[in-house]
């Protein structure tokens, strides 16, 4: 069963509801399954179908009397005054226009219509001529000569015509089927395409040979690595290094004297400030001078090494 619904629910949508309990009560059994439903038997449908083709007829052959009548009754030139008020009173009443309260009038315009039917009749039968004339005209100019026989050729017409659409249904069906297979085909050929591209043998051998690539840089890398562990193993031995480390004291202790000669050098400036006479100005500075550039080329000398 379907889940309850709240009364507040169902009172506030009524259409709701009514769809809720046909559901419940006719649609649906309690494990939420379909009922079963009563298919009727090929004879019931044609019963059925001739039913619904008679109640088609009737309302149609009602609907053409009635255009017929008020074609009559408002024509105004076909009936006297009082019969055509007679007849536009009756066809409100058929169309449902007076209350019940008026039937009494109603039923009054009503006697004095049939009693003067042999009046109403030609004119409704002439109408009714008059408009199957101008539907034979539809069809061609020549179908007002003989309208049983234009009639009767509608009538195989509209055969021929439902037997040509049976058959081309049935064609139609045997290309549907035909463009099915066809689809399927298609679809088979593009799983296989798509299995052979992206598991089959084409694939597997892309992939193995990627994968062979991947192990030999891999590999390579590897050696590459040793390689270079065994050059830095070799080039710093603990013979280079300690020779290394022995020429790295000397070089500080050679580095050490050259920055004290320097202080030393800038001290005999300082005094040579203090001496008179430009003689000796100049000659300390070409001393000096000398002297900077001797321990400029030791000190470049020895940072070269």
């Amino acid at each position: 069963m379907l889940p309850q619904v709240d009364p507040p629910v169902l009172a506030n949508n009524p259409r709701f509801e009514t769809l809720w309990k046909d559901l419940c009560s006719s649609k649906l059994t309690a494990d939420n399954s379909s009922q079963s439903v009563h298919v009727p038997t090929r004879k019931q449908h044609e019963a059925t179908k001739k039913n619904l083709h008679d109640v088609r007829a009737t309302v149609a052959k009602r609907d053409i009397l009635k255009d017929a009548l008020r074609h009559v009754a408002y024509n105004g030139k076909y009936l006297p005054q009082e019969i055509e008020d007679a007849v536009r009173i009756v066809v409100s009443d058929i169309e449902g226009e007076f209350t019940a309260d008026d039937q009494d009038i109603v039923q009054e315009e009503k006697e004095y219509f049939l009693s003067n039917m042999d009046k109403v009749a030609p004119q409704v039968s002439a109408q009714l001529h008059r408009n199957l004339t101008q539907l034979a005209l539809l069809s061609g100019p020549d179908a007002t000569s003989s309208l049983p026989e234009t009639l009767a050729n509608l009538n195989n017409s509209v055969t021929n015509a439902h037997a040509t659409l049976s058959r081309s249904r049935i064609a139609l069906a045997n290309e549907s089927t035909a463009l099915l297979a066809t689809y399927r085909t298609l679809l088979e050929t593009t799983i296989r395409h798509l299995e052979q591209t992206l598991h089959g043998s084409v694939a597997r051998g892309t992939r193995t040979q990627a994968e062979h690539l991947a192990a030999v840089a891999e590999a390579m890398g590897k050696k590459l690595r040793l390689l270079e562990m065994q050059v830095v193993r070799e080039t710093y031995s603990p013979e280079v290094t300690e020779a290394l480390r022995v020429r790295e004291e000397a070089l500080k202790r050679e580095a050490s004297g050259c920055r004290r000669r320097i202080r030393d050098m800038e001290e005999r400036l300082e005094g040579y400030g203090s001496v008179r006479g430009m003689g000796q100005i100049v000659d300390a500075w070409v001393d000096v001078r000398r002297e900077i550039e001797r321990v400029g080329e030791e000190v470049a000398r020895l940072e070269g090494r």
